[in-house]
């Protein structure tokens, strides 16, 4: 008689108590939205526990077309939100069918501490984060968990350390916003994010990508300083004129926010005419001039390390942001270090080619979604993160947004039964 042992049982990650929750609200139009909320106002004693209502709410009852949500730690503030719906003071969740985009940012919108909260809420995330660190710290020369946690900035806005830093968070938010059933249709990403996306859409796995992202840091930091970047409020055709052999168009973020880099004479020259003009001209905080000629000293070598690496067709479909013959290739990413990010002419491919309900920055601020704003004001957007905001707040805010959020992971494992009110029927 032989006896096998028995197959692992896989087990699906923790639920977690959360100490702030959504209160969960849909109808098929807006009047029946406001009863609806008027009842469950009217119903709920000011004792009831938030996460038992939460759970309830979100487990038992179908989410139909008109959506709106409460947020709050506490009955009384979730309460209050109820009221402001019932009364007709706070406006539905916007319904747009469509297209979900993911847009992952670029270097310079990192900060201290950035996704700490939810590393310390949710498992999937941690798990996620402390496996990219895993892989990118061998490549540097101090822990970058610890570095992205401190208090002190200084050195995680050092591109060595910055680009990782971002990419590590990048996958840990993709990872958990998967996690809870929001998954993209498209991406596009801005310079260093482009590289968190080939990930996410399965380019490059994950070992391959931390190592072209260090690699790339570690080349990029070593490049020549002196150099300036500044952004300024005019149209590629009218800046390309003004440039010489020292100064590039380094990206194109909307028709009017166009950012030149190179040599700090000659871009700040060209800003002050424009500034003259009375333009706007706002100057990057960047230690180096990328996307210019400053990077071509290392080109080389990061062209040498990404040839040996293997890459793979997207399962995601990824919008290249630079103009290449053969996208995500070693080409390609040397290529992406040297020249003009395209990430208007990127969102805008994306908006004449498909119907875009919904557009999602993937990174630590809204930089992405607050461009797209200006050209696209009708698309809904949505940031799981915000600048001293509580990032729990903003990340459950951003999953009410998203029909196919599956809130069943977000709950306790009992859905309480409570007496809820009945939908009121039209």
């Amino acid at each position: 008689m032989v006896l096998e042992e028995a197959p692992p049982i896989e087990t699906s990650p923790a639920r977690v108590e959360l100490p702030v929750v959504p209160w969960l609200l849909s109808a098929k139009n807006g009047q029946a939205l406001r009863q609806h909320a008027r009842r469950l106002l009217d119903s709920l004693p000011e004792t009831v526990d938030p996460a038992q209502v939460a759970a309830a709410l979100a487990v038992g009852r179908a989410q139909l077309e008109v959506r709106a949500a409460a947020i709050g730690s506490d009955t009384a503030e979730l309460r209050e939100q109820l009221r402001a719906l019932a009364e007709g003071e706070a406006e539905p969740l916007p319904t747009v069918h469509g297209k979900r985009v993911f847009l992952f940012t670029g270097q310079g919108s990192q900060r201290a501490r950035m996704g700490q909260e939810l590393y310390h809420t949710f498992p999937v995330y941690r798990e996620a984060f402390d496996a990219t660190c895993a892989e990118l710290d061998p490549h540097l020369d101090r822990p970058l968990r610890s570095l992205v946690f401190s208090d002190n900035d200084a050195q995680l806005h050092e591109t060595r350390y910055a680009q990782p830093a971002l990419f590590a968070l990048q996958i840990a938010l993709f990872r958990l916003l998967e996690h809870h059933g929001i998954t993209p249709d498209l991406m596009l990403g801005h310079s260093l994010g482009e590289l968190s996306a080939a990930h996410c859409a399965g380019i490059l796995d994950l070992p391959s990508a931390a190592s072209l992202v260090a690699t790339r840091a570690a080349l990029m930091h070593s490049a020549p300083t002196g150099g300036a970047m500044i952004a300024i409020q005019a149209t590629e055709e009218e800046l390309t004129p003004h440039l010489t052999d020292a100064v590039s168009i380094a990206a194109t973020n909307s028709p009017t926010n166009t950012v030149i880099s190179g040599d700090a004479d000659a871009v700040h020259a060209i800003a002050n005419h424009f500034k003259n003009q009375g333009r706007k001209t706002s100057e990057l905080k960047v230690s180096h001039a990328f996307h210019s000629p400053h990077m071509d000293p290392i080109l080389d070598a990061f062209h040498t390390h990404a040839t040996t690496l293997t890459y793979h067709p997207p399962t995601i479909p990824l919008h290249p942001n630079h103009d290449h013959p053969h996208p995500f290739t070693p080409d390609y990413w040397t290529s992406h270090i040297r020249h003009t990010v395209r990430y208007h002419q990127g969102l805008h491919t994306l908006h004449t080619h498909h119907t875009i309900a919904h557009l999602t920055e993937i990174g630590p601020d809204p930089v992405l979604t607050t461009l797209a704003q200006h050209t696209h004001p009708n698309t809904p957007t949505t940031a799981p993160l915000r600048t001293n905001t509580p990032e729990l707040t903003t990340y459950l805010t951003t999953l009410t947004h998203h029909p196919t959020t599956n809130w069943t992971t977000l709950t306790t494992t009992n859905t309480p039964n409570l007496p809820l009110p009945t939908y009121p029927f039209q």
